[in-house]
């Protein structure tokens, strides 16, 4: 999709169409740009940086706070689009897809058709507009894809891969990020072309298992399969982050904030019926200093009591000289679906009472909303 988030705001407003739109909170509340649409990207605004930055390069852009449940729906509506072309699609976010359409010749007519029809019932339906790839893989065909936006499409035949990426910067290349291409860079490498003249062990000297990654991209080369959403039902990881409305370095409401994170990890879980075995804390500093720490739990759970114990230990051992922090995340991966977990006889939030209790309160906070019931400790939390 093309600036999704922003697209949308832009099609409900229309004082909002032809300027800068930045989505986001407010510009004094610290947040995050989640998307900019291309009238802001002029500006150089782009995801991920702060909205005090995108206020100082555009003051006069509109900063809209997202609506996630606007843009679910309209999610939800575009890959319904996309499951009446084929079954075989692939959602790769809220607003991407792959899809494998060998054998839609025969309804839609050429590739090229398939895409137009895409592309057509996305505009009418939704109001909005996204660009198409169309290559023999996943990896050219999202290259393809962002070629030519807003509503571009980009076809590249069967043996045309190598030649299509030869000339894009090796930045562009999917999966190269800035620590990558400044080893690149010193390597003499600026273009893909650049670095098909690297020697595979030379990448593999410096990268890694992502050297072998490296190699066989810069030639076009991905044999990964469409992994159809149907087969896909089981989520890899699950988070949750909250940036401070100033640095702060309070123990009890850096603390008071862990567990309030922890308590909608526990919760979110819970809904998806996961039990996790790593938990994960992020540390963003006052000087934008970012660091991850994580443990592997003895057993596998979805309970709050055993989440924000492990966090805690993790905020201790990586906090210890106070630092002003700027955000605090956490993140549990290595996920299971209940029945695969072997519980302990005797472990935290095993015994039927907690169980009990854990309903209890999930059946509260679905019927009154999530600050309906708390944990004591999460209230000094800051701006929850």
């Amino acid at each position: 999709m093309d600036c999704f988030f922003a697209a949308i705001e832009q099609r409900d407003n229309p004082n909002l169409r032809g300027r800068p739109v930045v989505i986001c909170g407010s510009p004094d509340r610290r947040s995050v740009v989640s998307t900019a649409s291309y009238e802001a990207r002029k500006f150089g605004i782009g995801s991920g940086s702060s909205a005090f930055s995108a206020h100082i390069k555009c003051p006069d852009a509109a900063f809209v706070e997202g609506n996630s449940h606007k843009y679910i729906y309209a999610s939800s509506r575009l890959m319904q689009i996309l499951k009446d072309v084929t079954s075989e699609v692939e959602i790769a976010s809220v607003d991407e897809a792959f899809l494998d359409i060998t054998g839609c010749e025969a309804l839609y007519g050429s590739p090229e058709n398939v895409a137009w029809s895409i592309k057509d019932r996305v505009k009418n339906e939704l109001g909005v507009t996204c660009s198409a790839g169309i290559a023999p893989n996943k990896l050219v065909a999202k290259m393809a894809s962002g070629l030519h936006k807003p509503d571009g499409l980009t076809v590249v035949l069967p043996g045309e891969e190598e030649r299509f990426l030869s000339k894009l910067p090796v930045g562009k290349l999917y999966g190269v990020g800035e620590k990558t291409q400044q080893v690149l860079h010193k390597l003499g490498v600026s273009t893909v072309f650049d670095l098909t003249l690297v020697p595979r062990d030379v990448l593999v000297r410096h990268f890694g298992v992502g050297g072998e990654c490296l190699y066989h991209a810069s030639r076009g080369i991905d044999d990964s399969p469409i992994i159809p959403y149907y087969k896909s039902h089981s989520a890899k990881s699950m988070g949750h982050e909250h940036t401070f409305d100033r640095d702060v370095n309070n123990p009890a409401a850096v603390f008071g904030t862990l567990l309030w994170l922890s308590e909608k990890l526990g919760r979110r879980l819970r809904k998806g019926n996961y039990f996790a075995s790593n938990i994960t804390i992020k540390l963003r500093f006052a000087d934008f200093t970012t660091i991850t720490r994580g443990s592997m739990l003895r057993t596998p759970t979805n309970i709050e009591r055993v989440i924000f114990p492990s966090a805690k230990n993790l905020l201790l051992a990586s906090w210890k000289d106070r630092k002003m922090l700027r955000l605090l995340g956490i993140n549990a991966s290595s996920l299971v679906r209940s029945q695969s977990v072997q519980q302990e006889l005797f472990g935290v939030g095993n015994s039927k009472r907690h169980k009990r209790l854990v309903e209890a309160v999930d059946k509260i906070r679905d019927r009154f909303g999530e600050k309906a019931i708390r944990y004591a400790g999460s209230l000094s939390a800051y701006a929850v």
